[in-house]
């Protein structure tokens, strides 16, 4: 299915899922927004962040890293 223009899901209390070779890829739970990436995320540009991270497990960072406010 190639997609061209907007995909509007209205689906409340349920899941869209992206799914391959059995296992699901992609999940955004549609009542509360949640959303599951399995495998790897590449993102390119500029990525902006307004809340709290987590990690757990190691974080590999390269190139210029700004963090303000740290306590």
């Amino acid at each position: 299915v190639t997609v061209t223009d907007s995909i509007v899901i209205n689906s409340p209390n349920e899941s869209f899922i992206i799914r391959s070779a059995l296992v699901d890829r992609f999940t955004v739970d549609t009542d509360n927004g949640n959303t599951f990436i399995a495998g790897t995320t590449q993102i390119e540009g500029l990525t902006t962040i307004n809340d709290n991270v987590d990690i757990n497990g190691n974080a590999d960072v390269s190139g210029t890293s700004t963090l303000g406010d740290v306590v």
